[in-house]
């Protein structure tokens, strides 16, 4: 096992000031966890995940440290670069591994990708049925999965895209923060190949997907997709579309967009697979409750992937040792582990559906967004949400004080975003005493690298923060966030909640650091989220230096095609009140609902 993988933790832990007592919470032991710190032994993978759910550590936030990607970022690649430079991305990958059923099924994929495909003849009877095997459990889809799908749409039968859409569409209904740029792009090539009753099917399932009010923030970043998958299945006009997301940068989107476009208008004549049948097993599938870790399910993922006992050990250890931990007759080392699931295709932070794999926090927080969302079905009282919180709340009376008190004021913050009408008028604003203001303050300059869940614990306190908490909690995130992290990306996903911040303070020194952190950049391009949000960041700050003819005109375009995406209200501290705010100043106008 590697020193550096119990460092890791031992580093996460004290950072955070959780005591090995609170870390051992749930049935650990302080002496397993110290030794295992100080790399004098391993740790079973279940008390590792434990662990993790108690000191806060998410699947992404170690993956970025043990378990590298398998490929990263699909598509952007094919957005940045187009689908050549996919194929190139994934020969690559498979020059670094072994050869096996899944990696030979991958490689003839690869041929897809090169510039004189163009006719179905390329695609096999065979070659569809081994991709609808590989591709029959949408709950774990990853990179692999990802690049399975841009390799095979374009060329493949009605029956498999109609397959993989059910698929994708019963998936994305099911789970709350499934891959949303898997169903995105999948839909729009779809939308190019598809023939008439298909593309109606598709349309009509977009439309849900995007009026339904459960789905909507986890159907933002890739709303843009969706939007243009469903104008295509119409037959529509994509022309405002890409002007909205031209007027918010979202320039390399737009283009391929554009070009999809242009290749439906090229023509695809679609063909029929009628031998093509559905290999689903429910005896393989997972749910988010399971355990995704464990050797049952670990299992399940091998032969979902059809590989042998020995093609997932790879000689690593005994084709007995790896049968017996599938069989719970036994359990792997962590660090075992974390090899298996690489060798598996996975990548760590690919299994955080799994709920036993994500934080406490984690867990509540997405515990009362369910309730909020299912209100209407059920009618939840505000002592419903209440009881959640105190029940985070005992669970958890273990750790620090300051910890606790910022994941309890997140998840109060939470439920007055999400339930406020349930609520007292007394309970309806988060207010943070003077004593913890400053206590959040040494939180964060104590650390020496941000997590996901210090930035999402931020995101929902960034409103109750006094001028010189926000100031040096700010100070201390821009500094302490690693380039190309999830901490840092969830930052910029909610780059427009920290400016408005700064905004309200009239902090002119802040504002102008802000925004030169949240420059406009390359890796985001793919996402339209981030562009928006950067876009409102410099907008932002323009206005509040220059109150010109000029700027007012480009903040109504932005506020315009930022409404195109996400139709929102009029009403006090919406995305065009804070831009009003900028150019005027003024408190009272900014207040009025």
């Amino acid at each position: 096992m590697s020193q550096s993988l119990g460092d890791y933790f031992r580093q996460f832990r004290e950072q955070r000031q959780i005591s090995v007592r609170a870390a051992a919470h749930g049935g650990l032991t302080g002496a397993s966890i110290s030794r295992f710190e100080r790399g004098q032994s391993d740790i079973a993978t279940s008390a590792a995940i434990r662990l993790m759910f108690n000191i806060g550590m998410t699947p992404a936030d170690l993956s970025e440290q043990f378990t590298p990607k398998v490929i990263s970022a699909p598509f952007k690649i094919l957005v940045d670069h187009g689908r050549k430079q996919v194929g190139v991305a994934l020969n690559q990958y498979l020059a670094t591994r072994q050869s096996n059923r899944m990696t030979d099924l991958l490689a003839k994929l690869a041929r897809l990708f090169s510039d004189n495909v163009t006719a179905r003849t390329n695609v096999s009877i065979d070659l569809e049925q081994r991709v609808a095997d590989f591709l029959a459990y949408p709950l774990t889809w990853g990179a692999l999965e990802q690049v399975a799908l841009l390799a095979i749409l374009p060329y493949c039968s009605q029956e498999l895209a109609e397959l993989l859409w059910r698929r994708m569409y019963a998936q994305h209904h099911q789970q709350l923060h499934w891959s949303p740029y898997t169903i995105g792009f999948s839909a729009l090539i779809m939308a190019t190949t598809a023939d008439e009753p298909l593309r109606l099917r598709i349309g009509k399932d977009i439309a849900k997907l995007l009026n339904v009010k459960a789905t909507q923030s986890r159907t933002r970043s890739s709303e843009p997709l969706l939007i243009a998958a469903s104008q295509l299945c119409q037959g529509a006009d994509l022309q405002a579309l890409i002007n909205a997301l031209n007027t918010l940068n979202a320039h390399k989107l737009a283009a391929f967009i554009t070009q999809s476009t242009g290749q439906k208008e090229q023509g695809h004549v679609p063909w029929h697979n009628n031998a093509l049948h559905d290999s689903f097993n429910p005896q393989l599938a997972l749910t988010p409750s399971d355990n995704f870790f464990s050797g049952i399910s670990l299992g399940k993922l091998r032969r979902q992937r059809q590989l042998t006992l020995a093609e997932a050990t790879e000689q690593a250890w005994s084709t007995s040792s790896q049968s017996r931990f599938e069989s719970s007759q036994s359990t792997l080392a962590f660090s075992s582990t974390l090899q298996l699931i690489q060798q598996l295709g996975f990548s760590f932070a690919q299994l955080s559906v799994g709920n036993d794999s994500i934080s406490a926090f984690h867990r509540t927080y997405y515990q009362l967004r369910h309730m909020a969302y299912d209100r209407e079905n059920i009618k939840y009282s505000g002592a419903d949400y209440f009881a959640v919180i105190s029940q985070f709340e005992a669970d958890n009376h273990d750790l620090p004080p300051i910890l606790l008190k910022m994941q309890l004021f997140a998840l109060k913050q939470a439920l007055i975003n999400y339930a406020v009408e349930l609520l007292d008028p007394q309970e309806a604003t988060l207010a943070i005493s003077e004593t913890d203001q400053n206590r959040i303050c040494e939180y964060y300059e104590g650390l020496t690298a941000t997590s996901q869940l210090d930035i999402q614990i931020l995101v929902e306190l960034v409103g109750a923060l006094n001028l010189a908490t926000f100031c040096r909690v700010m100070r201390a995130v821009v500094l302490l966030t690693r380039p190309g992290s999830p901490a840092e990306n969830d930052l910029f996903n909610s780059a427009r909640r920290f400016i408005v911040g700064a905004l309200y303070w009239q902090d002119a020194s802040l504002l102008d650091e802000l925004e030169a952190y949240f420059a406009r950049d390359d890796d985001y391009d793919y996402n339209s989220m981030v562009t928006r949000e950067v876009t409102y960041v410099h907008l932002a700050v323009a206005a509040f230096n220059h109150d010109t003819p000029a700027l007012r005109q480009q903040a109504a375009k932005v506020i315009a095609a930022m409404r195109f995406f996400i139709p929102f209200s009029d009403g006090a501290y919406m995305p065009n009140r804070w831009l009003d705010f900028a150019f005027d100043k003024n408190y009272e106008q900014l207040e009025k609902a």
